[in-house]
């Protein structure tokens, strides 16, 4: 009566998990949109690469599906790489496929890039776009990158990370669920034998609810993974991923999840306490029907979804995945569950041989029938998404397909080799039937007994280890765990390919070109009367395998359109024969990218290209040359550029800030990015104070420093951010602490006036140069002591600047003798010298400040009575000099700006100069002062430059500008036209000889036909095993 009293609950929790899940998802559903997929933008206004005569109101992207306007942005930035849009980002007219912000009006010319990033309102992916457009007199080639998709907005790598664990999961409970209740139908059949493997069916029971356990938690943790990655995504936190309506999604399956875990862990109990199979039958179906559910949602968030109307393609995209499903979880429970409890059961060899010439036949009915299913629903779906089959095996998406089609065709070996080999084998022991009852009990069997007996005096002269089918069944395990892992491997290539772009979206920018130039002449696109000037670019050569070479040249290198060549020689100097080349890059800074662009053959071995960079800054640019040689390697390049503007296209702006003190002698400067403050030492005599000035309230604050006479030198502690500075009256080093708004003061111990002074980057020392004493000073923080004094090797070498660099190595300028000084701390202080030895000049002309550069670690050198500025290679030892400076300034502090353009007080005289380290090319900005005295500058974290005027008793600040140029924003490549570029586009589009239909289509008809012979041989080998095993069966012995 309990058991009845059980049996009725369990079936009852079973229909009520079922319903329950259904219930939790369907207020959910509404959720669930008509369009799941990568939300790529198909159109905008203005177009990529649209030149206007004035700047648009509004720009307006289309997207290929609807998007979340919360997490979902439009971004406008000129060519400073500044935000200029007024972030009103907003669905026009309540179309969630389109997004439109608002421009702002009285811009300036130029080119502007417009950056993109947009959430699909269901899957959670995020896709990232960028194109440029110019306003008034600027023209742009047609060949500029636009929405440009790289691999990172195709492929999402987190989520096919998290999401691969729920494919697994749900296939491994739908799969096992489904072969269990599948698989036995034809032994029960049979009366004696279903009381002959009763053992082993116990033990399979056992394995199934444990199979299913792992399952249901393997969905668990990848749910928590999914939303995990969605966040991370969208860089926002799990509740705010959990409120978009892919969060809604997500809650349907973790309810799903936790819902089996309940009724596995029910099926677990059961098991334990020996229930029967109705029992289980009834908690199975439950585990499969909410199963089926885990799979609607992963339909609803698939690549069929994305379509309109989208129930037909769900409809399909469930069925095949529910076809695979049902396949490789099969072979998993067959793997795990029933090949190891046959194995390690006492059940006689006959009965196990039997048992498997039974299974193998019942289960390949179901890939055979999934094989019918999957040709046709596989590729009509695939149809449905993109017909074009030359798009598909071009893109990252075909490649995952083939990947997929591939582990399936072995997986489909592996089960013909058991259907055809195995199940031969194994019928030589089935067909020598038992003579003898059969008898429970362990040790060897009446059966084993009269099998072997038979087997002897068979003519097959088959040995008793074929007969009682051992070594069959463990050739069936190695076989079928094989199998499960290529399963496994084959649902890691879905999982990429369920977070992959469809094929159009990863050539949108070369479908989006050729649509608009076939439809419309856009202003500014025709380029064949381009006015060409030369500029100063930049070329470099990359050496790769075998000491081929890759030599790219970028003209202008400069904002706006440049022109791109690369040539390819071998070691010889002989062009290498190339297919294609493909550039992609990416503004690193801003994120925007990667911009993808197709290179013209221009000859053997050399390409180019019409491309723009949007705006100025760090680029990374990938280049990838296919060659035509077959089985060779492709040959891939990459470089970190910096564009920016030629120093003719700044504006500069001077502004003054008056100090509050009369008396006020600023001399030393320096940026605290901490605080976003610039403080300067008042060198007045008995002043002792240090001023602080905050350029966003333009006010100054007077802190106090008793016991100081005067302040000259200062630096700022890396780790406390506190300020060293230099009493050079009183020879003291002192520290002020803002924070507690007090000052410590050491006395330095040796004679001789302190001039510099630099702090490590650990901050474990100060670094002090003694100018008369001919020594370097050392003070440890932490002991707060000074160490023995540094001789330099030269007398009356005169140290004046110093600083350390970004390996921690400390520069001296050794003004009275015309040499830099390095002391190295990794080899005990060891002190070299350096100095030019080319021709005459081998001294440089009272080195007095430097400058190192924290890119690419050169040190600057300003030479004061050289005029000039010289720059020495720490690796080569090498030295340079730019251009002589005004010949009445003398060069003095120096400082790099966000252009990584060098900037130099010139003391003497109202002038500052900037150099562009690549060219060489200097200009002079003006300061209003007349007599400013102007000694030490520094740069902020927005790269204005700010300066101490000691006798204009003032702080100033430089502000750059980049005005549009001409000639920067004008194709560099005479006779390039827009029909040229329409073919070009034409061509990067991957073409086939043949149609999707013509060879998909007698493909499918042959599918069909063998899966359909298949079938049938697996339903005569069923019906020939069940008429064996009923012929040899013996009943009981009473």
């Amino acid at each position: 009566m309990i058991t009845q009293k059980r049996r009725k609950f369990d079936y009852y929790f079973a229909i009520l998990a079922i319903a329950a899940s259904i219930s939790l998802a369907s207020p959910m559903l509404p959720l669930i949109p008509k369009a799941y997929a990568h939300a790529f933008v198909i159109g905008s206004d203005p177009s990529p690469s649209q030149s206007l005569s004035k700047p648009p109101s509004k720009v307006v992207v289309h997207l290929s599906e609807p998007v979340d306007s919360h997490y979902s942005s439009i971004k406008v930035l000129d060519a400073g790489g500044k935000e200029i849009d007024i972030k009103d980002d907003h669905y026009v007219n309540g179309d969630h496929t389109t997004l439109s912000v608002t421009f702002p009006q009285g811009v300036r010319d130029g080119i502007y890039t417009v950056s993109t990033k947009m959430l699909s309102e269901t899957d959670g992916h995020v896709t990232e776009n960028a194109f440029v457009f110019g306003v008034g007199q600027v023209t742009i080639s047609n060949a500029i990158a636009n929405g440009g998709n790289g691999q990172s907005s195709q492929l999402y790598l987190p989520e096919a990370f998290a999401r691969f664990p729920t494919l697994v999961g749900q296939v491994i409970v739908v799969g096992g669920a489904f072969a269990t209740l599948w698989l036995w139908k034809p032994v029960t059949k049979i009366d004696w034998f279903s009381g002959a493997i009763k053992e082993m069916r116990r033990m399979i029971d056992k394995r199934i609810a444990i199979l299913m356990i792992i399952g249901s938690g393997i969905l668990i943790a990848s749910d928590f993974g999914m939303i995990y990655a969605e966040a991370k995504s969208l860089d926002v936190g799990i509740v705010d991923a959990i409120a978009t309506k892919f969060g809604g999604v997500w809650v349907v399956r973790l309810v799903t999840s936790f819902v089996l875990i309940g009724l596995s862990t029910v099926l677990f109990r059961d098991q334990r306490k020996n229930k029967g199979i109705i029992t289980q039958n009834r908690i199975i179906y439950g585990l499969l029907g909410v199963g089926l559910i885990a799979l609607v949602t992963t339909s609803v968030i698939g690549h069929g979804a994305s379509l309109n109307p989208a129930s037909i393609p769900i409809l399909i995209d469930f069925t095949h995945n529910l076809a695979a499903s049902l396949w490789i979880g099969g072979v998993i429970y067959l793997a795990f569950v029933v090949v190891p409890a046959v194995k390690r059961s006492q059940t006689d060899g006959y009965v196990k041989a039997s048992l498997l010439s039974l299974i193998i036949p019942r289960f390949s009915t179901i890939p055979v029938v999934i094989l019918g299913i999957i040709v046709i629903t596989g590729p009509f779906l695939l149809y449905l998404l993109e017909p074009n089959l030359a798009l598909t095996l071009a893109s990252l998406y075909g490649k995952a397909l083939i990947a997929k089609l591939i582990l399936a065709a072995v997986m489909i070996g592996i089960g013909a080799y058991n259907q055809m080999i195995i199940q031969r084998d194994n019928l030589k022991g089935v067909l020598v039937a038992p003579t003898a009852s059969i008898a429970g009990g362990g040790g060897q069997s009446k059966i084993d007994k009269s099998v072997a007996k038979k087997g002897s005096e068979s003519e097959s002269g088959s040995s008793n280890h074929n007969l009682n089918g051992n070594a069959v069944i463990s050739k069936f395990g190695k076989t079928t765990k094989a199998e499960a892992f290529v399963g496994v491997a084959l649902l890691a290539a879905v999982a990429v390919l369920v977070n992959t772009g469809l094929p159009a979206g990863e050539f949108q920018t070369q479908l989006q070109q050729l649509q608009q130039q076939q439809q419309q002449n856009l202003p500014g696109l025709n380029i064949a009367n381009a006015i060409t000037t030369q500029q100063q670019g930049f070329t470099t050569t990359n050496f790769v395998e075998n000491n081929d070479r890759v030599t790219l040249s970028i003209n202008p290198y400069t904002p706006g359109n440049n022109n791109f060549k690369i040539s390819y020689t071998d070691s010889n100097g002989n062009p290498i024969d190339i297919s294609s080349v493909q550039l992609r890059y990416t503004q690193t800074e801003k994120g925007i990218g990667p911009i993808t662009v197709d290179a013209n053959k221009a000859s053997k071995g050399i390409f180019s290209v019409n491309a723009a960079f949007g705006l100025a800054g760090p680029w990374n640019l990938q280049i990838e040359a296919m060659q035509a040689k077959a089985n060779a390697l492709d040959i891939v390049t990459e470089y970190n550029l910096f564009v920016k503007p030629k120093l003719g296209d700044f504006v500069f702006s001077v502004k003054e800030y008056k100090m509050p003190a009369n008396n006020a002698q600023p001399l030393f400067i320096l940026y605290d990015k901490s605080r976003n403050l610039i403080w300067t030492g008042d060198s007045s005599i008995n002043s002792g104070r240090i001023f602080d000035f905050n350029p966003n309230t333009t006010k100054y604050t007077e802190h106090k420093t008793a016991g100081t006479t005067l302040i000259t030198s200062m630096a700022l502690d890396p780790s406390s951010n506190d300020i060293w500075f230099i009493d050079p009256i009183n020879k003291d080093l002192g520290i002020y602490k803002p924070g507690t708004n007090t000052a410590q003061l050491y006395k330095i111990p040796v004679q001789g006036v302190p001039s510099g002074i630099a702090v490590d980057s650990n901050s474990t020392n100060v670094w002090i140069s003694l100018a008369s004493a001919n020594e370097i000073l050392r003070f440890d923080i932490q002991s707060k002591s000074f160490s023995t004094p540094i001789k330099l090797p030269s007398i009356n070498a005169a140290p004046l600047g110093i600083i350390i660099d970004q390996s921690g190595q400390i520069w001296i300028a050794e003004s009275g003798i015309g040499k830099l000084a390095n002391i190295d701390p990794t080899k005990n202080y060891k002190v070299s010298e350096y100095a030019p030895v080319a021709g005459t000049n081998n001294t440089l002309k009272s080195p007095t400040a430097l400058f190192a550069d924290p890119t690419i670690g050169d040190i600057y050198i300003s030479e004061h009575d050289g005029h000039a500025v010289s720059i020495f290679n720490p690796i080569l030892k090498t030295f340079n000099q730019y251009p002589p400076l005004d010949p009445n300034g003398l060069p003095f502090g120096m400082t790099l700006d966000n252009n990584r353009n060098l900037w130099v007080a010139e003391h003497t005289i109202n002038k500052i100069a900037v150099i562009d380290p690549r060219t060489g090319e200097n200009k002079e900005v003006n300061i209003p002062q007349q007599s400013p005295f102007v000694q030490w500058i520094t740069s902020d974290s927005h790269g204005n430059v700010w300066l101490a005027e000691q006798r204009g008793n003032s702080l100033a600040v430089i502000t750059s500008t980049a005005k549009p140029s001409l000639s920067n924003s004008i194709a560099s490549l005479p006779g390039a036209s827009s029909t040229n570029k329409v073919n070009n586009n034409q061509a990067s589009i991957p073409s086939l000889g043949f149609s999707y239909a013509e060879i998909v289509g007698p493909s499918v008809a042959a599918s069909i036909i063998v899966s359909a012979l298949f079938y049938a041989k697996t339903v005569m080998d069923l019906k020939h095993s069940e008429q064996l095993v009923r012929k040899n069966g013996v009943r009981p012995s009473h």
